[in-house]
């Protein structure tokens, strides 16, 4: 059994992982910031709403990051902790 305070040892198995959906999940999550980036856009542009449109459009951009970095998490975590290549 792996160690939790030993960074050197194998992660252990992780249920996000190794679900066979991985890809849609992010991919819905990944919809979703671009659907705020439309609306924060469609707020600037259409209806002259600077502060909530900006707002949206920053809050999907940075939503995109995180989905960005939860996949690479995902990826990691499948190598590594699956010994898959996927």
């Amino acid at each position: 059994m792996a160690d939790a305070e030993d960074p050197t040892s194998d992660p252990p198995p992780s249920r996000a992982a190794s679900a066979s959906n991985w890809r849609s999940v992010l991919l819905a999550d990944a919809a979703m910031g671009g659907v705020l980036i439309v609306v924060g856009v469609a707020l600037l542009v259409g209806w002259d709403q600077v502060i909530a449109g900006a707002s949206a459009a920053s809050f999907g951009v940075a939503y995109l990051l995180v989905v960005r970095r939860r996949d690479t998490w995902v990826e990691w975590r499948r190598r590594n902790a699956l010994g898959t290549d996927t």
